[in-house]
């Protein structure tokens, strides 16, 4: 099915194999068991309860734009254990989660801004193109950093640890530094 604009609210219990494409935003509560091209921005947020959304192992969100965000009142949380394709960025405010399981795996064409999980437990990878910028948990247990161009790690509260980090980038900056636990590549500062 071919949604022509903006879809301000869908939930689908079963894709039954089939794939959604919205030529425009989309705001989404549920879990997707199929394929959901949106070429604007996928929003999991609901107005007036918690929202949770998820993309099923197998599943596959390819998006403008991801944003999880919650009211101001209630957290909303994004479980990924299948893919999501970002040709934008990805945003998960303060009061809302990202948990990922494996083998998940988020590609993040723009920049990366956001909350890991609250167990303090990540799973599966995320590469970015662009920059990073978190805060609390981070959100996978691997962070690949594969831009063309210099990408910088803002780490906004201290203590929290990136678990394993590579960078097929050599061009990398941080102006707050970060910790590591275990490097998989070599990897270049630039700057002063």
């Amino acid at each position: 099915i071919t949604f022509e604009g903006n879809v301000p609210y869908l939930n689908i219990v079963d894709f039954n194999g089939y794939t959604v494409k919205v030529k425009g935003d989309i705001g989404y509560e549920g879990w997707i068991n199929g394929t959901v091209e949106v070429t604007g921005k996928f929003k999991c947020e609901k107005i007036f309860e918690q929202s949770s959304c998820g993309i099923a192992e197998g599943a596959k969100l390819i998006a403008g734009e991801v944003e999880v965000s919650s009211n101001g009142y209630y957290r909303n949380t994004l479980t990924v254990k299948g893919n999501i394709e970002v040709n934008g960025d990805m945003t998960i405010d303060e009061n809302s989660d990202l948990i990922v399981t494996n083998p998940a795996y988020i590609l993040v064409k723009g920049n990366f801004y956001g909350l890991g999980g609250s167990d303090g437990q990540p799973q599966g990878t995320l590469e970015v193109k662009g920059d990073v910028e978190y805060y609390g948990y981070f959100p996978t247990a691997e962070l690949i950093l594969s831009g063309d161009e210099p990408q910088n790690i803002h780490e906004i509260s201290t203590g929290y640890v990136i678990p394993e980090l590579k960078a097929t980038n050599q061009q990398i900056t941080t102006d707050t530094g970060f910790w590591v636990d275990i490097l998989l590549s070599d990897i270049t500062f630039e700057g002063n």
